[in-house]
């Protein structure tokens, strides 16, 4: 067993906090990089680690801190309700990282997650908020996995979740790195609470971006509906949604079973997200460059000291004629991210 003890500095002073995690085998820095005993196919945790800052830096001017999600939100005012987000990727593969802390771990245990839905970013909080966007989410995704103890690179696992509510899997879908799928996540009408999600499979060999995906016919597609009742986790209904972000996300989140930090990030090279839809209330399209909405959707980075500090840099870009699988409009943009290391 070993302990490894970790430096905090908060609030712009360098003062330390003793942090200690034990853990088998190896780990840096507060980052999961083996398993501690012989497993199955490994899974993360949906829900924020709980150690979500090893390292956090304020100033006047600027905050900057720790990070588990990269990608772009848009956000809406409380009157301008999001009731439909979807997004089109090619499910990037799950690689050993080559630079930075964890880079070139041959026992190595990696992971990345992309998911789209309703709400569930960790922005800043407003004085004009009065609902916590990060609290509920309605929202879907696919996970990647590089285990070098098991194998190396590991069957993806595509998983539906209401948060804060736990995630659950989409049995009968089989995808493998290279397909192209889409992720859909609607609200139940003029209702706050639930909702539904759906994942089409489009598999290997259509990522000719200049393809019009409404041409397409999906080879595996499931949906859940997540209903107002009681849920059998708890016992109580589900929370109502904000509705005020439509979230286009890569999340660092933690293993199962191990929730203390986020696992160490996969070496994903890139992933793209086209064919952005984002609906509001009345029949309202919202977009996330350009148009009545420009300037509203931000960038985000994860940023993790502990693995070299920023890890991905994502952007978004305006489409123009047919954009990215065959898109034209309802979304006006196409967020890309990229798996680097930059120091913070």
């Amino acid at each position: 067993m070993k302990s490894t003890t970790f430096a905090l500095l908060t609030a712009g002073l360098f003062t330390q906090t003793v942090f200690s995690a034990a853990l088998d085998r190896r780990s840096e820095g507060g980052v999961l990089t083996t398993l501690p005993q012989p497993h199955s196919q490994i899974r993360l945790l949906h829900q924020h680690p709980k150690t979500t800052t090893l390292l956090t830096t304020k100033r006047q001017s600027t905050t900057e801190s720790s990070s588990v999600q990269g990608g772009a939100v848009l956000s809406t005012s409380s009157n301008k309700k999001i009731t439909h987000v979807s997004a089109t990727f090619i499910v990037p593969s799950a690689k050993i990282p080559t630079i930075g802390p964890t880079a070139n771990n041959p026992v190595g245990v990696y992971a990345s997650s992309f998911w789209v839905g309703i709400d569930g970013v960790t922005l800043p909080a407003t004085n004009s908020s009065k609902c916590n966007a990060a609290g509920a989410s309605l929202r879907l995704g696919i996970d990647i996995f590089y285990d070098g103890t098991f194998g190396g690179e590991q069957t993806p696992f595509a998983w539906a979740q209401y948060l804060p509510r736990s995630a659950t899997g989409f049995s009968n879908m089989t995808i493998t790195p290279g397909d192209l799928v889409r992720l859909t996540a609607s609200t139940n009408g003029s209702s706050a609470v639930g909702g539904t999600v759906t994942i089409e499979n489009f598999g290997p060999g259509n990522n000719d971006k200049s393809a019009n995906i409404k041409k397409m016919k999906a080879l595996q597609s499931a949906s859940h509906t997540f209903s107002s009742s009681p849920d059998a986790e708890d016992g109580k209904e589900l929370p109502a949604l904000c509705q005020t972000q439509a979230s286009i996300i890569v999340e660092d989140f933690p293993l199962a079973g191990m929730p203390e930090f986020p696992i160490a990030l996969a070496n994903f090279t890139r992933v793209e997200y086209g064919d952005v839809k984002i609906g509001g209330t009345n029949g309202q399209v919202l977009n996330l460059v350009g148009g009545s909405r420009k300037g509203q959707a931000q960038v985000l980075n994860i940023v993790q000291p502990p693995q070299g500090g920023r890890l991905t840099d994502c952007s978004i870009s305006k489409q123009s004629g047919k954009g990215t699988y065959g898109s034209t409009n309802g979304g006006g943009g196409v967020v890309v991210c990229e798996r680097v290391v930059v120091p913070s």
